[in-house]
């Protein structure tokens, strides 16, 4: 028989592998921010590199990605965490931008459902609202989930709050003058 010992060191992973989206209108119209969390704690890990992946091409090193995405679209965001020993781990998310204008859809009024994808909190935002305008939010399967009047909220710019819902897609709805225009929200948390 025979025997050897050797020591064997274990690195601990990153604590934060996944992170959080938030939307940014004070640096741009499709601007974000992402910051690594661990479902509690929001920020960066002392001793973690983190590398963060936009999903055009482009990627930048720090705590906190920022950026600014020139087109509407889908994007696979990436956050890459790796400590000095080398123990390192992903995670992914997919990003829609639809910030389009729908002017031409109902009449002279702009709506922009954001950020999205959302922990629970959202803004829709109406432009030259009409008084008798009427925003619905519907789940995948059509169910009526909540509904509010321009009369009722008395503004362009409202917060909703989904946070009680389970995560999914979910259908933001804009009716005024008789024209109706459909945006998706998807809720990730």
């Amino acid at each position: 028989t025979d025997e050897i010992t050797k020591t064997l060191t274990v690195n601990p992973a990153p604590k934060r592998c996944q992170f959080a989206i938030n939307y940014d209108g004070s640096k741009g119209l499709r601007a974000y921010n992402f910051e690594p969390t661990d479902g509690s704690v929001v920020g960066a890990e002392s001793g973690v590199t983190y590398t963060w992946y936009f999903g055009t091409g482009s990627s930048n090193q720090g705590g906190k990605g920022e950026f600014n995405y020139s087109n509407d679209g889908s994007y696979t965001v990436t956050m890459r965490a790796e400590t000095a020993a080398g123990c390192l781990c992903e995670s992914s998310h997919n990003l829609i931008i639809d910030r389009t204008d729908v002017s031409d859809i109902i009449g002279n009024n702009s709506f922009n459902v954001y950020p999205n994808p959302s922990t629970g909190l959202f803004k829709v935002e109406v432009s030259n609202s009409s008084i008798d305008g009427v925003i619905e939010v519907f789940d995948v399967i059509g169910n009526k989930l909540l509904s509010y009047t321009n009369s009722e909220m008395n503004e362009i710019n409202w917060t909703i709050d989904l946070s009680s819902y389970s995560n999914g897609v979910y259908m933001v709805r804009y009716s005024s003058n008789n024209k109706t225009v459909t945006k998706k929200i998807k809720l990730i948390r």
